[in-house]
């Protein structure tokens, strides 16, 4: 007698490793909802450490490495904050650290990059953090973290002029 094909995921080892990395940090005393959020944060941390790491290779490519700082650094703190977490088990930092970086980031790369127009106002991608609070937190913290995106924004449009001054003539020419 033989088996049916299995679907295709369940055979996928890069499938296998996903569930494994996102079960990896749930508790067996945790609520649905708890397992839910630490399994989606996880895997989100996990795809953002690549993305930072592409984006930081972009930068440098550009001869940008000022720039590059900036992902390379989001996705190293991100890299050894997930490791703390799945160590510790400690959600609560690992969810802060990860939100405070997602308006940080993209903050001080447009700073580095010179301003809303040399960085095509990257600095918009901080709204995610008050997203990421809804979704990983509360909606008491969501409202923290759009509260942290405002002034974000208000700052970026505060230093604009000076760091448009800054700005390297490598910088203008690639933006």
């Amino acid at each position: 007698m033989t088996r049916p094909p299995r679907p295709f995921l369940e055979r996928c080892p890069i499938a296998t490793w996903l569930e494994r990395l996102a079960a990896a940090g749930v508790l067996p005393n945790d609520s649905e909802e708890t397992r839910l959020r630490k399994a989606t944060l996880t895997l989100a941390s996990a795809g953002t450490i690549v993305a930072g790491l592409i984006w930081a290779g972009m930068f440098a490519a550009l001869g940008l490495g000022s720039a590059a700082m900036w992902p390379l650094f989001f996705s190293a703190t991100i890299t050894i904050s997930l490791l703390l977490f799945l160590r510790l088990r400690n959600f609560a930092l690992f969810r802060e650290c990860y939100l405070a970086l997602i308006p940080l980031t993209p903050f001080a790369l447009q700073i580095s990059l010179g301003g809303y127009a040399n960085s095509g106002a990257v600095v918009v991608w901080s709204g995610l953090a008050p997203m990421g609070g809804l979704m990983f937190s509360s909606a008491r913290a969501s409202g923290v973290w759009y509260a942290a995106f405002v002034a974000i924004l208000v700052a970026a449009a505060a230093l604009d002029g000076t760091s448009a001054a800054q700005a390297s003539e490598i910088g203008r020419a690639h933006v």
